[in-house]
């Protein structure tokens, strides 16, 4: 739960460092909601002080938020298992979940579509605590990278079949990231095109050669 206090001083810059120091925080850490501003002026106008109340309101730390949510949906499921937050490259939140092979294979579901869910629902619920869009990705037990290596080969294997058959080579449905990891490995082939058809979940990859 957010932390708040609520202050009262001459000015709401008064009010605000007051708040700032019961809560032994930085400026950029709260959002700060001004309650009540009142100014008090004397004899010709000379302003003589006043009175403010402000709200201090902590910000949510937004991967400690995801970490906790990843970790709640562990305990829901009765698995175990360590999860950790990092940021990207890109200013997005990465969640990394490891453990017992057996117990979390269950989250990446068949051809990772439960991984993939699981990694709307985290994205979901951070970006309403953050109120802003950052891009959440999942991985569990390293189970994207290891997809990535076996998709790229296999692109590879469809993109000579499509080139030595002369014909376009249709792949099983795929998730958002398995077509993703396709169409980049095959992006720069002059040989063969790409594109995605379909509806989700049903949506799939056509290689077809260039003639």
């Amino acid at each position: 739960m957010a932390k708040v206090v609520e202050t009262e001083a001459e000015s709401v810059e008064q009010a605000i460092e007051a708040a700032l120091e019961e809560l032994g925080v930085d400026r950029n850490d709260v959002d700060i909601e001004i309650l009540e501003e009142e100014e008090s002026k004397g004899f010709l106008g000379i302003k003589r002080g006043g009175h403010a109340r402000v709200r201090a309101t902590v910000r949510a730390d937004t991967a400690a938020t995801l970490r906790e949510t990843a970790e709640q949906v562990l305990s829901l499921m009765g698995l175990s298992g360590r999860v950790t937050v990092a940021s990207t490259e890109e200013g997005g939140l990465h969640v990394q979940m490891e453990g017992d092979e057996d117990d979390l294979g269950l989250l990446i579901g068949r051809h990772g579509q439960t991984l993939e869910s699981l990694q709307t629902i985290l994205g979901v619920i951070t970006n309403r605590a953050a109120q802003e869009r950052i891009h959440v990705t999942l991985d569990i037990e390293g189970y994207r990278q290891r997809r990535r290596e076996e998709l790229t080969e296999l692109a590879a294997r469809v993109a000579r079949k499509a080139v030595t058959t002369g014909e376009p080579v249709v792949l099983r449905p795929m998730t958002p990231f398995e077509r993703k990891v396709v169409h980049v490995a095959l992006h720069e082939d002059p040989q063969v095109d790409t594109r995605s058809d379909g509806e989700e979940p049903y949506r799939r990859i056509t290689v077809e050669p260039i003639a």
